[in-house]
């Protein structure tokens, strides 16, 4: 995301107020900026948590608030990405939102959540009934194996203390998490294994 943060560092977009600002200084301009992506203004605000700058979007240039960038992430999937339970919860409850929405890769939330060691999100989606924790991405990880591949212990403990995780699970190249994680995971796993 470097490019992203050049953008919203460049012109210093941290509050609404700015935004506006820089809004009438380039004449509309930053409103059309993309990365190499497709990620636009609204989405970078979904992933830095300024919920006021989408609002703010949304009320006065009429966004497109379910676009998604050439990576298939829409807003809810950015605002886990960047841990904004906040702003989850407000597209759920204004807009609606479809929480088991997929990334080209067919990763959801959850696995974002998972992969990154946002216990509270992951928490918090488990609270929907609709909400398939156990799906897996188009490469068949799940977020067993996403936590591991980031070598996120949190998340492994997590997965495994509250839901009696399979810590066996292949995914489509026949790997477990075992493969993908760091030394400090492989040898919980093994301790797992030895009981």
């Amino acid at each position: 995301m470097n490019k992203e943060i050049f953008i919203l560092n460049k012109y210093k977009i941290t509050s609404l107020n700015k935004m506006i600002n820089v809004i009438t200084e380039t004449n509309s301009k930053i409103l059309e900026y993309k990365d190499e992506y497709d990620t636009n203004i609204y989405l970078l605000a979904s992933y830095f948590g300024y919920l006021d700058i989408m609002i703010y979007l949304e009320s006065t240039h009429n966004w497109d608030i379910h676009e998604k960038d050439n990576l298939g992430m829409d807003a809810y999937l950015y605002a886990c990405y960047g841990g904004n339970l906040d702003i989850m919860n407000y597209l759920e409850r204004k807009h609606n939102w479809d929480f088991n929405v997929k990334n080209n890769s067919g990763c959801n939330a959850y696995h974002i959540a998972s992969s990154n060691g946002y216990i509270k999100i992951m928490e918090y989606m488990e609270q929907k009934n609709d909400v398939d924790i156990y799906c897996k991405s188009n490469e068949g990880y799940d977020a067993f194996i996403l936590a591991c591949n980031k070598c996120n212990l949190e998340s492994v403990k997590y997965l495994v203390e509250k839901h009696n995780w399979n810590v066996l699970v292949k995914d489509n190249y026949g790997n477990d998490g075992y493969v993908y994680g760091n030394e400090e995971i492989r040898n919980y796993i093994e301790d797992l294994m030895k009981k």
